[in-house]
């Protein structure tokens, strides 16, 4: 299945919704050949391969987490090409900084049969309008996994 931008539903997800069988679509898997280290001062691509996958206690705690967005006012968004989840990302209702003025994207991720194709830059885009909605000047990403270039 691809995605491109008529083909796919985005949407906010209630909290119900919200459980394991919405993922039983979505692979998460990704084979990460390169990271960015840092050596000498400078950041450095440097081979350092692993496969990055979720258990189901990692689809557990998503779960709980995007539940506890949803519940606090925040909001997740749902991809959906064919009726199946796809991607997701989400965005918490609570401002961030010193003056409020950041909105923190929690989530993006997109499955590992559509990537590269712009769905991550479409799921993007609703949580980012929430956020300038309530005020945000930026939005704060905290990505912990390294880069990863495509094969």
């Amino acid at each position: 299945m691809k995605f491109n931008e008529n083909s796919a539903e985005i949407r906010p997800l209630r909290e119900g919704e919200i459980g394991r069988p919405l993922f039983a679509h979505f692979c998460r898997r990704q084979e990460v050949p390169l990271c960015l280290r840092k050596i000498g001062g400078a950041w450095r691509e440097t081979p350092a391969p692993f496969i990055d996958d979720w258990d189901e206690n990692d689809y557990k705690f998503l779960i709980k987490c995007l539940q506890s967005t949803v519940r606090t006012g925040g909001v997740v968004f749902g991809a959906f090409l064919g009726g199946e989840l796809k991607g997701f990302a989400s965005i918490e209702a609570a401002p961030l900084g010193s003056r409020g003025q950041y909105r923190d994207l929690t989530s993006i991720h997109v499955s590992a049969d559509v990537r590269h194709a712009g769905l991550g830059g479409a799921l993007l885009a609703p949580p980012k309008a929430r956020g300038n909605a309530q005020g945000a000047a930026k939005h704060y990403i905290y990505y912990p996994t390294p880069l990863v270039r495509p094969a």
